[in-house]
């Protein structure tokens, strides 16, 4: 049922091996974010560095203006954001909590 269109990658050796037994185990298939963007590839991806990284992850960003950026603040000054909500779909089933979560 996931819907990968076209997409060219070019992964290191381990995320390439984490991607091929997250899509073997069908993990992140039927997770609520990628169902409501309809089984496409970039959600399944998006969803996957969610899942696999140490890292944090983008996210929403609350429409919170620190009040010590000016208003010209470049995209540099705000991004990545120190507090970024996750999607409400990634709320509900939080890839934290799933097999092998945050070993990248």
């Amino acid at each position: 049922r996931l819907n990968t269109g076209v997409m060219v990658i070019t992964p290191d050796l381990r995320i390439f091996d984490a991607m091929r037994t997250s899509l073997e185990m069908g993990l992140l298939h039927e997770h609520p974010e990628v169902r409501l963007q309809g089984y496409l590839d970039q959600a399944w991806v998006d969803l996957f560095f969610r899942y696999i990284s140490k890292q944090p992850r983008g996210g929403t960003v609350p429409e919170i203006w620190d009040p010590g950026l000016p208003q010209n603040a470049s995209i540099s000054e705000v991004c990545p954001p120190l507090w970024p909500e996750e999607p409400p779909e990634v709320r509900e089933v939080p890839v934290e909590t799933l097999q092998g979560a945050k070993t990248l």
